[in-house]
């Protein structure tokens, strides 16, 4: 009877133990489920953070920035972040027409890009065309050069694209496109850029992306996209 109970007593404080460690056991798996789920919160957050490769940004290729021989270093580059897919590069279906006519080597340079053409009907696209027209050929649109140019710029504006051309803002030609650059942004709303501005302002657009991306990375302790640094 004395030894029965003995085990019973060691049998009741060895329960009473297993179940006060197996308690704490289990409070430090709440707690340690907990932590890292806050922690995969968190991670999941900084990586929302985490900017991508491409920087938004839509250009329109002029039919005198088409670059057949590929002789023009800021196109080229243009055409390179395009490839990786930092922007996107594409023409007004009025610049490919121009771009491709006459010329074979400008022709199958043309053929590697997509066109745009805005749908007639959209709101708003009567207005605008008569403030471009205004803007850039004050006089009226006397020839189909000029037409074309305002239906470039109309396709920009619909786009939400900048426009890259090297038509105007010289010192033979002070008008044109890049002449009127300023109006066209602040009373149209459409960018239009040289190659040359349009390469700085991608490069810009580029350092700010790899700068949110480290302050990303070392905010929650995970690696650099292969990208940074690179473009």
């Amino acid at each position: 009877m004395v030894e029965q109970a003995v085990i019973s007593a060691f049998l009741k404080d060895f329960r009473g133990v297993l179940y006060s460690k197996f308690a704490v056991f289990a409070n430090l798996a709440k707690i340690r489920i907990h932590y890292y789920g806050e922690k995969l919160k968190m991670y999941k957050s900084y990586l929302d953070d985490m900017p991508k490769r491409n920087i938004g940004c839509v250009y329109h290729i002029d039919a005198n920035r088409i670059n057949a021989k590929q002789k023009d270093a800021n196109v080229n580059q243009l055409e390179k972040w395009h490839k990786n897919r930092v922007i996107f590069l594409e023409m007004s279906r009025t610049a490919y027409e121009e771009a491709g006519y006459g010329d074979l080597c400008r022709s199958e340079k043309t053929d590697d890009y997509t066109w745009m053409s805005s749908n007639a009907k959209w709101d708003g696209i009567d207005e605008f065309r008569v403030l471009i027209e205004d803007i850039v050929f004050p006089k009226g649109a006397k020839n189909q050069n000029e037409i074309n140019d305002i239906s470039i710029l109309l396709d920009a504006k619909m786009s939400n694209a900048t426009l890259v051309t090297n038509d105007g803002g010289s010192n033979r030609q002070k008008g044109g496109l890049l002449g009127n650059a300023n109006r066209l942004l602040s009373e149209v709303g459409i960018k239009v850029l040289n190659a040359e501005q349009a390469v700085k302002e991608v490069r810009d657009y580029i350092l700010a992306r790899d700068n949110i991306a480290r302050n990303v990375a070392k905010a929650c302790g995970c690696g650099l996209p292969r990208w940074v640094g690179k473009d």
